[in-house]
């Protein structure tokens, strides 16, 4: 199963809720700096990431797999029940702290059609 993650926008509040966590000074850090990635999770798999991007219109172009599979009825459940999770991890280039800024997740049975 091969998941392509192309590009996002960030909300323009990001800087400023990354430097809360960070305890840094408001506006210190500009929008440009602020370092996204994608983490993306199938159960029974490793987790798998993008590449990390920066600013608020990232472009992550990244391919992310998940397999080999061995067909049984717990895979064919998982492809029709299962989902995958999805977050968006944000950073500082002066702290390096991966926080979690989104979640999300989609149902494997609406990527498979």
């Amino acid at each position: 199963l091969d998941v392509v993650i192309g590009e996002g926008e960030v909300h323009p509040t990001l800087t400023q809720r990354l430097e809360v966590a960070g305890s840094l000074q408001p506006g210190s850090i500009l929008p440009e700096h602020v370092r996204t990635i994608i983490c993306i999770d199938l159960s029974g798999f490793d987790a798998g990431y993008s590449s990390v991007s920066t600013g608020l219109r990232p472009v992550y172009e990244s391919l992310v797999s998940f397999g080999p599979f061995i067909v049984s009825d717990a895979l064919l459940r998982l492809f029709l029940q299962g989902s995958l999770s999805i977050e968006m991890r944000g950073s500082l280039p002066t702290d390096g702290a991966h926080h979690v800024v989104g979640k999300g997740s989609l149902t494997l049975a609406s990527l498979l059609r």
